[in-house]
């Protein structure tokens, strides 16, 4: 499983991102209240993966090296389970 979350205390804020991923790649993403003063937005797999390949579309963009190195992980091994040799090299 593999799920992409955004987190946030501002719904408004929230609203506004699941607007604009929803406008710029037709994608559908759920806002749930979590009970500790705070929004997430969550995407599920296909959802995730397309968004995650916008995020990193080049090895040098701007990003935590921790949550880079758990999402290169995660999409190589989605991507060796349906047999795609979709190089994820540009996540490195």
């Amino acid at each position: 499983m593999l799920y992409t979350g955004f987190v946030s205390a501002s719904k408004k804020h929230l609203i506004w991102v699941k607007q604009k991923i929803s406008n710029l790649y037709g994608i559908e993403g759920a806002l749930r209240y979590n009970g500790k003063s705070t929004y997430q937005l969550k995407y599920a797999k296909k959802s995730s993966i397309k968004i995650l390949e916008k995020l990193y579309y080049d090895k040098k963009v701007v990003c935590l090296k921790r949550k880079k190195f758990k999402i290169h992980k995660a999409l190589g091994i989605i991507y060796r389970q349906a047999g795609m040799l979709k190089p994820v090299d540009r996540l490195s």
